[in-house]
């Protein structure tokens, strides 16, 4: 049969041939090309996620250093000096969270939900421990604060703070499998190209 095709009907077979690879080559390229810009922008996502754990955790720190300094002090300029620090700290892990929460995807919105939850109730515990500490004495702070029910808040903060990064882990594992994906087909698609 092939011998009865002229040869013009063979070349124009062949040219048709190559046009529909050229053109499917063009179409898993451009696919390639988003799912890359995709991953990119998920990369980033997750490397930011990942930051505000730590970001979180450092300011929380720091806020939990400031309380010590209103407990182990009687002045009440001192006192007031280090409730002032607190209640900045405070406000900066309220603007990391803030900006976190329009990161968070479909796999960390339930811990999110409760890290948020605590967080908050951490603040409001701090901030009525610089308001006792302040207007009662520094007795008052400390004994508000320097408690097993405290710890307990912060304990849970830092179970929190580890669950989003064990998601934030996962998510990089499963977007690094997909770039590994992304760049094979780019391999063959290099491939194809060549022929």
């Amino acid at each position: 049969m092939a011998s009865r095709l002229s040869l013009a009907a063979r070349l124009y077979s062949i040219f048709g041939l190559f046009a529909l690879l050229t053109a499917a080559i063009a179409v898993l390229s451009d696919y390639n090309t988003r799912r890359g810009s995709e991953l990119t922008h998920a990369i980033e996502t997750a490397n930011l996620a990942a930051l505000n754990v730590e970001r979180v955790n450092s300011l929380v720190y720091a806020v939990v250093m400031e309380s010590r300094g209103v407990y182990m002090s009687s002045d009440p300029a001192v006192v007031k000096k280090y409730g002032e620090g607190l209640l900045t700290f405070n406000d900066r892990i309220l603007a990391v969270v803030d900006k976190w929460q329009g990161i968070v995807q479909a796999d960390d919105a339930e811990q999110f939900a409760t890290f948020k939850k605590r967080i908050e109730q951490f603040i409001e515990f701090r901030k009525e421990l610089v308001r006792r500490a302040n207007e009662i004495g520094a007795a008052a702070g400390r004994e508000w604060g320097d408690n097993d029910a405290n710890r307990s808040v912060r304990t849970a903060l830092n179970k929190d703070l580890e669950a989003l990064s064990r998601v934030y882990v996962e998510r990089g594992k499963r977007i690094a499998e997909q770039t590994e994906e992304n760049h094979t087909l780019s391999l063959v698609l290099t491939c194809l190209g060549g022929l």
